[in-house]
């Protein structure tokens, strides 16, 4: 609503007044997909991949040996490191770097410590 106050002290030439109406921007919903290496074991995937027949490729034409290896490699990533997905609603906060991560941290144990 926009327009000039409606007391009769003040004349036209008085600031005009006007009211908004807003809402702060709603947070984004990210959906974050990656492969989970918490439980790899190297000597797992190492075993594995030595059973796959890695001499079949050579029979194959160029674009088939990269189809292929691709499919491999994959179908290894996906019993040993599988997909996970994530969702934040959170914004990335990049000024708050690993330093100061840790000097909040600090502050707030001090706080906690030193509370009456």
């Amino acid at each position: 609503m926009f327009g000039l106050p409606k007391t009769p002290q003040q004349c036209v030439s008085d600031k005009t007044f006007g009211e908004i109406n807003s809402q702060p921007p709603k947070d984004k919903i990210n959906t974050v997909t990656y492969r989970s290496f918490k439980y790899f074991d190297t000597n797992e995937f190492s075993r594995d991949a030595s059973l796959i027949n890695w001499n079949h490729i050579i029979n194959l034409e160029s674009i088939d040996k990269l189809s292929f290896f691709n499919s491999a490699i994959i179908a290894l990533f996906d019993v040993h490191a599988p997909l996970k997905t994530t969702t934040t609603k959170r914004p990335a906060k990049p000024y708050i770097t690993d330093n100061k991560g840790n000097n909040q941290t600090q502050r707030q144990s001090k706080e906690k410590v030193y509370s009456i």
